[in-house]
């Protein structure tokens, strides 16, 4: 019976975790866990961190004995990686695709020759319209990754989205009669990420900068102890009381405890709470049904309960390995069901059984990936082919020569396979140029919403009594357009002033000249009809002046936000 075997790499700040499964056509089994201490501490700099991460990683792999034939999926960090998902109308497939590449361009708050990203296309119920997740993350964070395994004589198979990969889980085990609106948490050590699935549809991601590392910190600092024994202590005397009576009945070392990290557990609780806040106002309030929850920190006694008290929904533990089968040998321990979740994910995805479909590995390192396939295959076609003519021609003529004389020939063939390298730099060459075109007109694409919505806005500021004569953009680099115009009086400027820094679309306003208008006038008497009447009339070539409005010039500076 065939095997297809699968790695999930979860490389965490507190841990680094290993699952292998094993697919045949009767099942999926786990085959093998590994959990290894990074042993970091918050008071450790970045580059300790890293340097620690590396240690741990060679020591878990050095014994793993995995292989670089063996493919494994590892996981971006959920802080590092940018997640959105985007509505769009349904269209063609090419028009999609460029659709998609403009809401990038929109979306990704940084410049896109600067990160990875990727996009999957839901398949959801609601043909109207056509959901899409844009995942994106900056290229010096994926460098590293692969700078981590590569050191370790490994190349990933993929790069997935940590929320994602622990998504791929609940989409595996999902019943068919299930049609609940779900949340995921995942409380990780420097990060708790969230999802929110809808009748099977997964609608929203999420990650929240607070953690268990967090939360073991505040115990450390508030009872004057190592980082380690406040970790043992969250795990051994971890209690979420829920009442001032349970509290009091408790002992004295959790209540400590309790006392230090209430305000932690609170804040993550706000933090959820905004989530599904958010969540209830974009789909119109709709309930949720069950919380799943996992990570090292949600085994903290009663945690379940209260996060249930402040939902208002059931909550259960996710078992990422419900329809997967194991031996109580290989797993080990049943609690660690909650920290190899994500691990799971990721090696479902390395036999294809996962959601997710998102790939954050640099492109180059996949159509080098693809080449390097085709030419193995292209030199054992050669070596096929010369093999058989070289069969035939000995047993057909028994002439060494010409055996020889076609082996030449088999390896002159495989020289000019050398030649896929140029095409390789000859097509990036071509992928750079036809980048920045695009970038060219995208830029061109924005400029032209942008400025139709600023005439809007100046339309919508100006006073009733002032009017604008010109718009001349007289700085593009620093955004800065003037504007001449006439009003009243200069009030009326001033007024004008006030709406242009109070409107989002501008900042500051300076001016540049702002002149009243004059007209000369002549007063002449003309006597009337009537007895002794006399009338005055005013002449424009009088030697007085009568003020008639003010003429300003304004230099006015265009938001960046």
């Amino acid at each position: 019976m065939a095997v297809k075997i699968g790695y999930g790499l979860d490389i965490g700040e507190h841990s680094i975790k290993l699952v292998e499964l094993r697919k045949t056509k009767a099942e999926v089994r786990l085959a093998r866990v590994d959990i290894v201490k990074t042993e970091i501490v918050p008071s450790q700099s970045k580059d300790e961190r890293e340097a620690a991460i590396a240690v741990a990683l060679g020591q878990m792999l050095g014994s793993a004995n995995i292989g670089n034939t063996n493919p494994v999926t590892i996981a971006a960090p959920g802080l590092s990686a940018f997640i959105r998902y985007v509505k769009l109308p349904p269209v063609t497939p090419k028009r999609l695709d460029q659709i998609i590449g403009y809401e990038a361009q929109q979306q990704v708050p940084f410049p896109l020759d600067e990160v990875i990203w990727n996009h999957q296309i839901l398949e959801g119920q609601n043909k109207a319209e056509t959901n899409v997740i844009l995942v994106a993350i900056k290229a010096e964070v994926v460098e590293h990754l692969l700078g981590m395994m590569n050191a370790q004589g490994l190349s990933p198979l993929v790069i997935e989205h940590r929320g994602l990969g622990l998504y791929n889980c609940v989409a595996f085990n999902r019943k068919a009669a299930e049609q609940e609106t779900r949340i995921l948490i995942d409380i990780g050590a420097r990060a708790t990420d969230l999802s929110i699935e809808r009748e099977g549809e997964l609608c929203w991601t999420r990650s929240a900068r607070i953690g268990g590392e967090d939360i073991t910190e505040v115990i450390q600092k508030t009872l004057h102890i190592s980082f380690e024994e406040a970790e043992k202590l969250k795990v051994e005397k971890g209690v979420v009381y829920l009442s001032t009576a349970e509290e009091k009945s408790g002992d004295e070392t959790s209540r400590r405890v309790w006392e230090a990290m209430q305000p932690v557990v609170n804040e993550l609780l706000t933090e959820l709470q905004r989530s599904v806040s958010y969540f209830h106002s974009q789909l119109e309030g709709m309930k949720i049904d069950r919380v799943l929850i996992t990570g090292g920190s949600s085994r903290m006694r009663n945690f379940h309960k209260l996060v249930s008290e402040q939902l208002g929904a059931e909550v259960e533990t996710l078992d990422p390995l419900e329809n997967i089968t194991y031996s109580p040998d290989v797993l080990g321990d049943e609690d660690l069901k909650s920290e190899i979740g994500v691990a799971v994910g990721l090696a479902l995805r390395s036999l294809e059984e996962g959601f997710s479909t998102i790939d954050l590995l640099p492109k180059t390192v996949i159509t080098r990936r693809e080449l390097q396939k085709k030419k193995a295959y292209l030199v054992l076609s050669g070596l096929s082919m010369g093999l058989l003519l070289a069969i035939f021609a000995v047993f057909t003529t028994q002439d060494c020569n010409t055996t020889q004389i076609l082996l030449d020939n088999i390896e002159a063939e495989l020289v000019d396979y050398e030649k896929f390298e140029s095409q390789i730099s000859d097509a990036a060459a071509e992928q750079k140029k036809t980048a920045s075109k695009i970038n060219i007109l995208s830029s061109l694409a924005a400029s032209r919403k942008h400025w139709p919505n600023i005439l809007l806005e100046l339309s919508r500021v100006l006073p009733d009594n002032t009017h604008l004569r010109s718009l001349k953009v007289t700085d593009k680099t620093a955004n800065v357009v003037e504007l001449k115009g006439k009003t009243a009086d200069f009030d009326a400027v001033t007024n004008l002033i006030a709406r242009l820094e109070k409107s989002p679309l501008f900042g500051t306003v300076e001016i540049v000249s702002a002149t009243a208008k004059e007209e000369k006038t002549q007063t002449t008497e003309r006597r009337g009809r009537g007895r002794g009447t006399v009338r005055r009339e005013e002449s424009p070539t009088a030697a007085s002046a009568k003020q008639t409005g003010i003429n300003f010039v304004l230099r006015v500076a265009l938001s960046k936000k």
